[in-house]
């Protein structure tokens, strides 16, 4: 009985995350001309909360969960490059049909995507452990969601993506967030991939994404010095908000502790305990 209202609660939640993906609505509501002038700063507070993510959020939590740096190095040199190819197939396909920031986009969702996934797992795997941890992680999830969020619809806009368009993209890729959850709920005692590689795949994209495309869209944008300084500021704020919310977020995790016995067998399959 309690395991089917955890089940439950934790589909309501990460229902309730993808929720958050109609902020893309303001988008809808708000002056274009005033949208295209903010849209500069939306990428850089973007390309910040991502690279927070990257290095405060997802490295970490990646380090915890592998007893050997390996998969961690493997799975973030491998997103990177997965996504380095994805952007150069999705970027000959949009500049053949005259649309070069195209590639931008679809790349935001591949990513988000994988970090809804991961968002599932985490809210899962803490209402295996207890309702209540449930449901503080899913506050936690939803406060570092709401920004970022905001920032990747812009990322969007500015690909070319009309308003309404960006906000039925954003709900279909939230349901990676459900995934997660029938996912943890389905495997209690295995896990058929490390999370440490599925965290640091995600991390290397990320890092792709930031230093890749978001920076050296923005330096295109404008050549004044000043202008630049202001972007890496803007950037600074999304690394802060990120670091300040991942202070009260609960961390949880998929395995036992380092100093615990647990079998795992070959390509990063998981026994839970």
């Amino acid at each position: 009985m309690i395991g089917g209202i955890a089940f439950g609660a934790a589909l309501l939640s990460a229902l309730a995350v993808g929720l958050v993906s109609l902020v893309g609505l303001v988008y809808q509501l708000v002056n274009r001309t005033f949208v295209n002038q903010a849209l500069p700063w939306l990428l850089a507070l973007t390309a910040g909360m991502l690279l927070g993510n990257v290095f405060f959020h997802l490295l970490p939590e990646a380090s915890h969960e592998s007893l050997e740096p390996y998969p961690v190095v493997l799975g973030f040199l491998g997103g990177a490059l997965v996504f380095w190819m994805l952007d150069g197939l999705f970027h000959r396909r949009h500049r053949e049909v005259g649309n070069p920031h195209g590639s931008l986009g679809y790349l935001t969702l591949v990513g988000d995507g994988f970090h809804n996934f991961i968002d599932g797992l985490v809210i899962g795997t803490s209402y295996l452990i207890h309702v209540e941890l449930g449901m503080a992680t899913t506050l936690a999830v939803l406060l570092h969601e709401l920004p970022q969020e905001l920032g990747e619809s812009g990322t969007l806009v500015y690909s070319g993506f009309t308003p309404k368009k960006v906000v039925r993209l954003n709900m279909l890729v939230s349901l990676t967030a459900v995934l997660g959850v029938l996912v943890s709920f389905g495997m209690q005692h295995w896990l058929l991939i490390s999370p440490a590689l599925l965290l640091a795949f995600t991390a290397g994209g990320f890092l792709y994404v930031a230093l890749g495309r978001l920076l050296p869209e923005l330096f295109r944008k404008s050549r004044l010095a000043r202008v630049r300084v202001s972007y890496v500021a803007v950037l600074c704020l999304g690394l802060a908000m990120v670091f300040g919310i991942q202070k009260i977020q609960p961390h949880v995790h998929h395995q036992a502790p380092k100093t615990h016995h647990f079998h795992t067998a070959p390509f990063g399959f998981v026994q839970r305990p």
